[in-house]
């Protein structure tokens, strides 16, 4: 993949209304897409790309001057990418979290962890040992294992487990799905689904591995049931 392609996207965003543009659309995007998981209305997300496109599109077209055009018009899927990853990366974005995308394509994902070498997580959203996709609505053939299996030798640096049965639920952890997770790679891992008190922080510790990377509290701590600062000290070993 060759610097060319970048300047080439730079160039077509060289333009602050065009940034300013792209910048409102993914706004919008994400608070669409979290209003869509928060009220559990998964269908909808399949509207999401009408959110941001618009918005993108339209900042070329009106404002990008004479022959800006979007930059999927002049390059491949995985080229445009490409620079939408290094644009992030280059604006202090520290890690990326691909989801479905890492389960129906292999090879392009497998291809962009060795062009963003130990940036990249693969999303393991488990339901019944099950891969789930598109929102959690599509069950795949594929266990944990199997995907753990392909992008084990890659450049990722890890995955993102999330047990959907448990999310957002405050049923607690399940620690036995992680163990036997966390023993089948050596990369690391962020696990999450079910979070409800300090209780399962110290369960975490208890099973803590040198790939155990982190956990993701969410309704835990919109309710109250855990301080963001309290965890962190329970797993610095400072409580």
């Amino acid at each position: 993949m060759s610097d060319k392609y970048y300047k080439q996207y730079l160039k077509d965003h060289a333009r602050p209304r065009v940034k300013l543009m792209h910048f409102i659309g993914q706004l919008a995007t994400i608070f669409y897409v979290t209003f869509c998981i928060v009220s559990r209305n998964w269908w909808w997300l399949l509207l999401a790309p009408l959110i941001v496109y618009p918005f993108a599109v339209g900042g070329h077209y009106i404002f990008g001057g004479k022959g800006n055009k979007p930059s999927f018009r002049k390059m491949s899927f995985l080229r445009a990418k490409w620079c939408d990853i290094k644009m992030f990366f280059d604006h202090n974005i520290d890690h990326l979290i691909i989801g479905s995308f890492a389960v129906n394509d292999f090879e392009k994902v497998i291809e962009m962890s060795g062009l963003f070498e130990n940036k990249i997580y693969i999303s393991l959203d488990i339901l019944n040992n099950k891969i789930m996709i598109k929102g959690w609505e599509h069950e795949t053939s594929y266990e944990p294992k199997d995907i753990i299996k392909i992008y084990e030798k890659t450049k990722i640096r890890g995955y993102v487990l999330t047990d959907v049965s448990r999310d957002g639920m405050l049923s607690g952890l399940d620690t036995k799905i992680i163990k036997e997770n966390l023993r089948l790679s050596k990369k690391k891992f962020i696990v999450g689904g079910g979070l409800t008190s300090y209780e399962d922080i110290f369960k975490l510790k208890k099973i803590y591995t040198t790939n155990l990377e982190g956990v993701i509290a969410g309704k835990s701590i919109y309710v109250g049931n855990i301080e963001i600062k309290k965890a962190e000290s329970i797993l610095s070993n400072n409580a």
